[in-house]
């Protein structure tokens, strides 16, 4: 038995038993508000409601809510990836591929083959660039113009997901190939190069002029940071020695001014009626999604 693909033996003894340490209570309460935050944006800009600017102006925190799930699924992809190291000595890629594709795909590649039947069936109009761009992933860096009939909104939501598999496919091999001391700070300086890429090419729009027309905060090379810090914080606390530190010394102030800062950037934005990204709010959410539990520690049940 391959012991990548089988997490349930190790030298043909039952681990099942033992509990997964990177699991925390407090993240799916972090994942339920990243959720309402996007069907909140989506049902105020696609709904009669959008006829007031002031409210689709406040309610539009689908893009926090969409980094929140990057920083938390940046921690959790490389906290399990780092499990496994330590539970069989080694990280197997195929096992991890296999194990993504079957979480991924069969929802993914069903819709798609859905809104394509009723497509061709006439009841709806999806291009076929729209279609497979989001098959293969690179629906983010599809030009609008590309998309030659209908609107695009049937599959504009893949963007996210080929954020996700563009870090799926840089991750794993990264940590594999360099360790978790380079590895960490290989993300480090990749984060803070995607920040000031980001910053640079906002003001200078030099991307666009190579493929204009994208959605700038769809693109991997604009997102990516949060999703590495994510994995950063995942590295730092996999130390036993500073995990142990980090529970005893991080306070309830601490998070509650981590939260309170990221809160108040999204106000200056509100303020300003613009949106962007920064190394700092990427910074401050996977902080934020991690320290919450040991702020509001999971209660046993009796």
């Amino acid at each position: 038995m391959i012991p990548a693909l089988s997490i349930f033996t190790l030298s043909g003894r039952t681990v099942a038993s033992a509990p997964k340490t990177g699991y925390l209570p407090t993240l799916d309460g972090w994942r339920a508000i990243a959720i309402v935050a996007v069907l909140l944006d989506h049902t105020v800009e696609y709904s009669a409601p959008r006829q007031y600017p002031k409210l689709v102006s406040f309610t539009h925190i689908g893009p926090n809510g969409v980094s929140l799930f990057f920083a938390i699924s940046g921690f959790l992809i490389c906290s399990r990836l780092l499990e496994e190291g330590r539970a069989f000595g080694q990280i197997s890629l195929r096992g991890f591929y296999i194990r993504r594709a079957c979480r991924i795909l069969p929802p993914a590649l069903f819709y798609l083959i859905v809104i394509g039947a009723l497509s061709v069936c006439g009841f709806i109009v999806v291009s076929p660039w729209e279609w497979w761009s989001s098959v293969l992933f690179f629906r983010n860096y599809l030009p609008g113009d590309w998309i030659s009939r209908g609107w695009g909104g049937y599959t504009v939501h893949y963007w996210s997901l080929a954020v996700e598999e563009h870090f799926y496919l840089l991750w794993p091999a990264a940590l594999v190939l360099l360790g978790k001391t380079r590895a960490r700070w290989f993300a480090v300086s990749l984060a803070i190069s995607v920040a000031l890429w980001r910053t640079w090419d906002l003001h200078h729009h030099w991307f666009d002029r190579w493929i204009p027309g994208l959605l700038f905060g769809s693109r991997t090379d604009v997102r990516l940071d949060a999703l590495l810090l994510g994995c950063v914080a995942a590295l730092i606390l996999d130390d036993d020695t500073v995990r142990a530190a980090f529970s005893m010394r991080f306070k309830p102030w601490m998070w509650w001014l981590g939260v309170g800062c990221y809160v108040a950037a999204q106000l200056v934005y509100l303020a300003q009626q613009s949106r962007s990204y920064s190394l700092f709010e990427s910074a401050l959410l996977p902080l934020a999604a991690r320290g919450a539990s040991s702020v509001f520690p999971a209660r046993r049940a009796t």
